[in-house]
Formats: C-alpha cells, structure tokens, sequence
C-alpha cells in the first residue's frame, strides 16, 4: 500500500487483507507507519494474490485507489500493527 504524506513525501507499507469485497477491504498495516484518516491509499497486489478465486473484481487491477475511513489502533501500546477500513475508489456497476 503507498500514499503521500503531509510533507508530499511517498510512503509505503506491506500489508495483510484480512476481510474484503466489491466496496471496501479491512486490512491489517505491518508497518509502524501511522496513515491518517481519510488519507488516499492505492493497493498493489502481487500478481500470485490477483490470480485467487476469492478475490473481488474490483481488487483484480494492477493499481486500486482506496480511501481510509476507519483507522483501528491496536490496545497493546506495544504492538505496531494497526488495522484500517479502506473503501475502494471503484465505479459502481
């Protein structure tokens, strides 16, 4: 996942789907990067993970843009993952 920060720097962090569908994905940042609430994102899924049969066609391109809008910080100060909703900038159908 990339997005530019306030500083118009570029980011970026690996992360791990853990829920999705056609409109929005929960996803799980394993990074210590903090992404800011409505930030825009874009994904990038490996080619091997495109190819799933679980996958929704809106996750299928190359490039998808998302907005967060929800950001879960974990209880344990401690633990550096965080999880956000993403909702996926796709047209409807």
């Amino acid at each position: 996942m990339t997005w530019t920060d306030a500083q118009g720097a570029a980011r970026s962090a690996n992360i791990r789907i853990e829920n999705m569908s056609e409109v929005g994905a929960l996803v799980e940042c394993l990074s210590t990067r903090e992404i800011p609430l409505h930030r825009l994102v874009s994904l990038s899924l490996s080619a091997r993970a495109r190819e799933r049969k679980e996958l929704p066609n809106a996750l299928r391109r190359r490039d998808v843009q998302a907005v967060i809008h929800r950001v879960e910080t974990p209880a344990d100060p401690h633990q550096p993952t965080r999880r956000y909703a993403l909702r996926l900038l796709v047209s409807p159908k």
